[in-house]
């Protein structure tokens, strides 16, 4: 079990197009002492991760100017095998199914409960 000194080290990247689930995440993750950064696109979002290190990505699948599966399909072919944690408020099986193709380590829906969001995050940056 990682504690705060060790967790405070751990950097996160949200990306969601909706501003209020990006700060209201950043205080969910903010009280489990874990560092945020924050894209409203995947655009944004993959240059962030271009230019630092991260150890989780946490994204919504759909965003502007392209999804979240397909950020993530961007970065594994530049190489980077950061840990991902998808939500999605329209969560099918479609979009599961695409989801799984690149192996996140969840796919959780909108609305997230908060206890399964923490145990997602803290399996991935343990």
């Amino acid at each position: 079990m990682l504690n705060s000194v060790q967790i405070a080290e751990k950097k996160i990247l949200i990306v969601d197009d909706d501003p209020v689930i990006l700060e209201v995440i950043e205080e969910l993750l903010g009280l489990e002492f874990l560092t945020v950064d924050k894209a409203l696109d995947a655009e944004t979002a993959f240059f962030k991760i271009l230019e630092e290190p991260f150890s989780l990505l946490l994204c919504d699948i759909e965003l502007p100017k392209f999804s979240g599966i397909e950020l993530v399909q961007r970065l594994r072919a530049d190489g980077i095998t950061i840990p991902v944690v998808f939500l999605s408020s329209n969560l099918n099986e479609n979009k599961q199914n695409m989801a799984a193709a690149v192996n996140p380590h969840a796919v959780l829906p909108k609305p997230f409960d908060i206890d399964s969001l923490i145990k997602a995050i803290r399996e991935c940056i343990s």
